[in-house]
């Protein structure tokens, strides 16, 4: 049997009920337990791991250290929305089990909204240490620099790769019945 799956959610103390509203979500589409942890920010500061002042937005940069650089971990924005097994997601990537990331990737979108959801290969996320997070300019942690070249960072499969609004809108139109996860861009 394999490990449970740690899924770890953004957190903002203002608005709890996205991140809670996820975390059903994702509990229920499961097809086997996982642990939802929520990345709330005082607690790393608390811990000495983010030092930053603002950008509680680049915790998620954190989660290879958390899970001690082992094993899969997926992130997820408390914005997206779960209508599907995030287990698919662990079976896409070990297809492709050499690469450090997987994440959504749209055409004509900037690359920094890829950072919305990650499927970190942890043990290929050991450059992802507190310093880099706390030194490294936001862009390149969401640009995703810290991964070497390209090769290194993989897609989500179609189904999970639905842009709710903007460039891809229509074509994301015609997978609807069969879209597993969505995210919409602000």
């Amino acid at each position: 049997m394999s490990r449970m799956l740690k899924v770890f959610l953004s957190y903002d103390p203002a608005q709890p009920s996205q991140t809670w509203t996820l975390a059903q979500a994702v509990a229920q589409h499961a097809s086997r337990p996982v642990a939802i942890i929520p990345v709330i920010e005082a607690q790393l500061r608390g811990q000495k791991l983010f030092l930053r002042e603002g950008h509680p937005d680049l915790l998620r940069f954190l989660i290879p250290h958390l899970c001690e650089y082992g094993d899969y971990a997926l992130f997820l924005d408390r914005t997206l929305t779960c209508q599907g097994d995030v287990y698919d997601l662990i079976d896409h990537a070990r297809k492709d089990d050499l690469r450090a990331v997987w994440c959504p990737q749209q055409k004509g979108q900037g690359r920094t909204d890829w950072s919305t959801a990650l499927l970190f290969r942890n043990k290929f996320c050991e450059a992802l240490t507190p310093t880099v997070v706390n030194l490294t300019a936001p862009v390149d942690l969401h640009l995703l620099k810290w991964a070497g070249v390209d090769i290194n960072i993989g897609t989500f499969p179609v189904a999970w790769n639905w842009l709710a609004e903007g460039t891809d809108a229509k074509a994301g139109q015609k997978l609807r019945p069969a879209v597993k996860g969505a995210y919409a861009t602000v």
